[in-house]
């Protein structure tokens, strides 16, 4: 296993050309590839290539923010343990399998990337994507979104209700927003016709970054499209989202600053 610092743009940009090809016309893939580069930070990577019945390829890369404070320490340490985690949990259940693959399909992959999209004082947003293709064609990938508000002396590591006031009605009006949305411009099953849609739900809405200009829910594989052609993203300018933000919560270190 190796440990190392890379540069990070050739990884950005593949990420990139892929969302471009696939996500929504509009400004989501272009603010988080903006953001990601404004936030840009030393990096750290994991890997590790070894033969089983098929090659096997590991890697994972998370930052290392630079600056001196107890929310910095926090994400570094959580970020990299987790980065950590995931890559050694794979590396060892493979090593460690008795199963015989398939080298038709060329092999089995694992990365697991970490990259910045806002970084302020008292709030960090980290976006992640996780990829794995192991005796299959083409894999799968879950996206995340890991997000910090130092509030007072307490490091929270925010669900989505913590962004809007108890008892407002904000996930009615998410889900009816995101729905109102696909639908207007025919996004993934959306745009098919005679085409089973599936209703949207809360837990749909609990993947999510934080960008300078707004909310960034990330969907999940066939819940808005196929997995080829995600990943979905949609993007709510906080001005939309003024009557359920909580004026006290970590949403204010963005329109403050």
């Amino acid at each position: 296993m190796s440990l190392c610092c890379l540069g990070r743009f050739s990884l950005v940009f593949v990420i990139f050309t892929s969302l471009s090809l696939f996500a929504e016309n509009g400004w989501i893939p272009e603010e988080l590839e903006g953001s990601i580069k404004k936030y840009a930070a030393q990096t750290r990577c994991l890997e590790e290539k070894f033969e089983t019945s098929v090659p096997v390829e590991a890697s994972s890369e998370y930052p290392h923010l630079s600056g001196i404070s107890s929310l910095i320490d926090y994400v570094n340490n959580r970020i990299e343990s987790c980065a950590k985690e995931r890559f050694q949990k794979f590396v060892k259940s493979e090593k460690s399998s008795k199963e015989v693959l398939d080298n038709d399909f060329g092999g089995c992959f694992f990365s697991y990337n970490l990259y910045p999209v806002l970084v302020r004082s008292n709030l960090i947003s980290i976006y992640g994507s996780e990829f794995q293709a192991r005796d299959c064609p083409h894999g799968w990938t879950n996206h995340e979104g890991k997000n910090f508000w130092r509030s007072g002396d307490k490091i929270i590591e925010l669900e989505i209700r913590d962004l809007f006031t108890k008892g407002r009605d904000w996930q009615n009006f998410l889900l009816h927003y995101c729905k109102d949305y696909f639908v207007q411009h025919g996004t993934g099953y959306y745009g098919m016709e005679d085409c089973y849609i599936p209703e949207l739900t809360n837990e749909d809405l609990e993947t999510f970054v934080l960008t300078e200009r707004g909310l960034v829910i990330v969907f999940r594989s066939y819940v808005v499209g196929g997995w080829a052609d995600g990943p979905y993203m949609l993007a709510i300018p906080y001005a939309m989202l003024k009557n359920f933000i909580n004026p006290n919560g970590p949403i204010k270190e963005i329109l403050t600053s």
